[in-house]
């Protein structure tokens, strides 16, 4: 989700399981943020739609996979920050991505990098980013490609993480 949306660390904390939903598999999934620097200012939430099929049938498997008697107010993860990022570390090594220096905000600039990639429209970037000028999304955009260029992931790592994907 936080590649999909573009959700910076502190956003990927604080999503409760009622914060999403997927009506259907075949249906576009829907993130509601609460707490974010845009939300603080407009004083409303901010709603974001993710259509990705990998990232809808990983969602469903984790939600099948939570008892049924939690509470959907609950974080859908439930560690602390520092829990996040020393997991993210472990998550990364498994995938051969360890000496890469992804950070869990490593997360957004992919995710923009990737829209823009596949859009080529800087507009619509910045608009699902909720970036208040094109500015800033450009810095990301442009480490971004600096980045993945330096970083292409190899296709026995892809093998890794859909094999790891279907065991969750």
């Amino acid at each position: 989700l936080g590649f999909e949306c573009f959700l910076r660390p502190g956003e990927m904390l604080g999503l409760r399981w009622s914060d999403v939903d997927v009506p259907q598999a075949s249906s576009p999934g829907i993130v509601r943020l609460v707490d974010t620097k845009t939300s603080r200012r407009t004083g409303a939430p901010e709603v974001l739609t993710f259509k990705d099929p990998f990232t809808i049938s990983l969602y469903l498997a984790l939600e099948l996979r939570r008892s049924k008697h939690d509470s959907p107010l609950l974080p859908v993860f439930t560690g602390t920050e520092a829990d996040f990022r020393a997991k993210f570390k472990i998550l990364m090594a498994m995938q051969g991505a360890g000496s890469r220096g992804l950070r869990p905000h490593s997360v957004r600039r992919g995710g923009a990098t990737a829209c823009f990639r596949a859009t080529g429209s800087m507009s619509r970037t910045v608009e699902r980013g909720r970036w208040a000028t094109t500015r800033v999304a450009r810095l990301y955009i442009c480490d971004g490609l600096a980045t993945s260029l330096e970083h292409k992931m190899s296709s026995a790592m892809k093998s890794r993480l859909r094999e790891d994907i279907r065991q969750v």
